[in-house]
């Protein structure tokens, strides 16, 4: 007997309790389904609304704005100014006395980069074949073009909030290992991945230091030679493809290689190409490099490259600059004579970011490696070193991103822009200042040490050693 059937034995009390039975199972079914579609309902974020009343506004693309609100709904900046009306539904930060500028972006970063294990140790140096892997990166080839940051593991651990602290909102990722190393992503540093994408392709990145002979390149000139061919190889690879794409008739087939295919936005000029340069001379070979394959370029480093303008394209090509200067080591005895050159180059750079300025030349900050306190105790030092307050703002923000591609979405305060800002008592560029709050995607995150109690400036000075 099939149990719903009609002659199928009824419960005990009769049909018109098992109906009854029936019609309360599905009123408490409905009610059950309206429950949940409440809980999903209410369990998405609702818009979300923030104002900052009364603040000093310094948009960087515009004029500064002594006194006025600024108000972000759904992670955007929706409006600011003297008479921006605050919504009714919005949480309000105080802004009497505070400063609101743009979030800090970071030109060159690996604190995304989860930490790479231990090595194992090489071989002595008088032992083994010439010219083999080391051990520190045998998986690694040397041309890994392909390799894209963003498709990478990346830490979105507690290690960010010492940046965000700082006032760093966006990153420039950059590629691991290898002699032409992959590409770059801007990544905002919000609290996961998922949210985290401003663009997912920024640059082609090169390394020359690292690795001793073993590793292959091992010399400086032999780096530099296996970049030129794998130019020269990425431009035989793509004119073979369209070639046989245009007409395969009695062609072979032309061999795969994502590296190469990689290389190809590189020599049609799409991609730029980013080479490590720190001294005048380093600029000038760059410069002679990318103007063989005439594809663009950006330096990394340009410690010097203010004494290199003439290769610098009349200030179209970028500097991403580093500022870890160089220091007269602890160890050494200061009675000890010091070479004059020496002593001269120490001087002058933390100057470099005031001369390209006067030139003209665009540049972003790159942290590469300092710890954020260190980073912005370099900035301060910029500055005081003759670039002005204003332009290390501006390339701390709307400069550096423009120089990544991603100027229609950061880097200012307009309406329609991401909401990244920090919210600071006084200058957060100077040692006085005192960052308060700091909003990415238009979420509040707040400052891991009491405001109160964080030197801008101050902290452990690093140890003391060159470039």
């Amino acid at each position: 007997m099939v149990p719903n059937s009609p002659s199928a034995e009824a419960p005990p009390g009769g049909p018109d309790v098992r109906s009854g039975q029936i019609r309360i199972l599905s009123a408490a079914l409905s009610a059950g389904l309206l429950a949940i579609g409440l809980v999903a309902a209410t369990s998405a974020d609702p818009p979300t609304a923030l104002a900052i009343t009364g603040a000093r506004l310094v948009t960087v693309s515009g004029s500064v704005i002594e006194k006025g609100n600024l108000i972000v709904r759904d992670g955007l900046i929706e409006s600011l100014g003297a008479d921006a009306k605050v919504p009714a539904d919005a949480k309000v930060i105080e802004g009497a006395g505070l400063t609101v500028c743009p979030g800090f972006i970071d030109a060159g970063s690996e604190v995304l980069t989860p930490s790479a294990p231990e090595a194992a140790a090489a071989p002595p140096m008088g032992g083994g074949r010439r010219g083999a892997p080391a051990a520190a990166g045998p998986t690694t080839p040397p041309l890994s073009a392909h390799v894209r940051v963003w498709e990478q593991p990346l830490d979105f651990t507690a290690r960010l909030d010492a940046v965000r602290t700082a006032g760093f909102t966006s990153v420039l990722a950059l590629p691991g290992q290898g002699v032409i190393s992959g590409q770059s992503a801007v990544l905002n540093l919000g609290a996961d991945r998922d949210s985290s994408l401003l663009r997912p392709s920024v640059a082609m990145h090169t390394r020359l230091a690292g690795g001793g002979f073993r590793q292959y390149p091992g010399s400086l000139m032999g780096k530099i030679a296996f970049i030129r061919q794998s130019l020269l190889d990425a431009r035989w690879h793509s004119e073979s493809w369209d070639l046989y794409r245009s007409d395969p008739k009695g062609l072979s087939r032309p061999t795969a290689s994502p590296a190469l295919d990689a290389l190809r936005p590189v020599v049609d000029g799409v991609m730029p190409l980013v080479v490590p340069a720190a001294t005048a001379e380093e600029v000038r070979r760059a410069g002679r490099l990318a103007a063989e394959f005439a594809i663009p370029w950006i330096v990394q480093g340009g410690g010097e490259a203010h004494e290199a303008l003439d290769v610098l394209r009349g200030g179209k090509t970028p500097v991403l600059l580093q500022v870890q200067f160089p220091e007269r080591p602890r160890e050494v005895n200061p009675d000890d004579p010091e070479d004059l050159k020496i002593m001269e180059r120490r001087v002058a750079a933390p100057r470099t970011a005031g001369k390209l300025a006067a030139a003209g030349v665009p540049f972003a900050f790159a942290s590469s490696g300092q710890s954020a306190p260190e980073f912005l105790r370099s900035i301060q030092r910029c500055v005081t070193a003759g670039l002005s307050s204003d332009r290390a703002l501006q390339s701390l923000t709307l400069g550096a991103a423009r120089i990544l591609g991603v100027g229609a979405q950061v880097g200012s305060l307009e309406p329609g822009k991401i909401a990244n800002l920090v919210i600071s008592q006084g200058d957060p560029l100077t040692a006085a200042g005192r960052i308060r709050h700091i909003v990415i995607d238009g979420k509040v995150y707040e400052p891991v040490v009491a405001p109160e109690t964080r030197p801008m400036g101050g902290g452990r000075r690093p140890r003391e050693e060159g470039n």
